[in-house]
């Protein structure tokens, strides 16, 4: 399988992936708390804040897609994923606000880009970037926005943020764009 084919099939597959655990997550997940809610609201319009659902889980397993190449470029059993408007957060790890804010960067980012979009956007960073997790520009971003939020920064709006980094490949925003 040559590189270009092999992008092909992490975009495919991962949107579709993505769509799937979202599906199967969100009817299980919960709003957050009133005390998420409280501490996130300076950095997250009401929007990001309600939509969002959590599921916490044993595990974040690797997409099934992966036994089609032979390495794993991504390892995504970690302790938070965020599908679209699902964020998955290994049991362990159900008190970490820094990883939910992390998550909810992510969040913002699918919700101004669209599923579609975003996989693309990501597995292209990665595969731009060296293949490397670490430099992708979507964990870039919500890496450094979380480390502002837990250096106890002025309050920040995620949306502005990432909505002006993304200007250029947003093609339509649409705050209530179905999965």
């Amino acid at each position: 399988m040559n590189e270009t084919e092999l992008l092909d099939v992490f975009i495919q597959e991962g949107t579709a992936w993505v769509r799937q655990l979202r599906n199967d997550h969100r009817p299980r997940g919960r709003p957050l708390s009133t005390d998420e809610w409280t501490a996130l609201a300076a950095y997250f319009s009401p929007h990001i804040l309600e939509k969002t659902r959590l599921d916490f889980v044993p595990r974040i397993e690797n997409p099934p897609f992966y036994q089609q190449v032979s390495f794993t470029p991504l390892d995504f059993t970690q302790w938070g994923l965020t599908v679209h408007d699902t964020v998955l957060i290994v049991e362990s790890h159900t008190s970490n606000l820094s990883l939910l804010f992390h998550e909810l960067v992510h969040v913002v980012q699918y919700d101004i880009l669209g599923i579609d979009e975003c996989i693309k956007q990501y597995v292209t960073g990665w595969a731009m970037n060296g293949k490397m997790y670490e430099q992708i520009p979507a964990e870039q971003e919500a890496r450094a926005m979380q480390a502002q939020f837990e250096g106890g920064s002025t309050p920040f709006q995620v949306v502005a943020i990432v909505g002006a980094r993304l200007k250029g490949s947003i093609k339509s925003y649409n705050a209530t764009d179905p999965c």
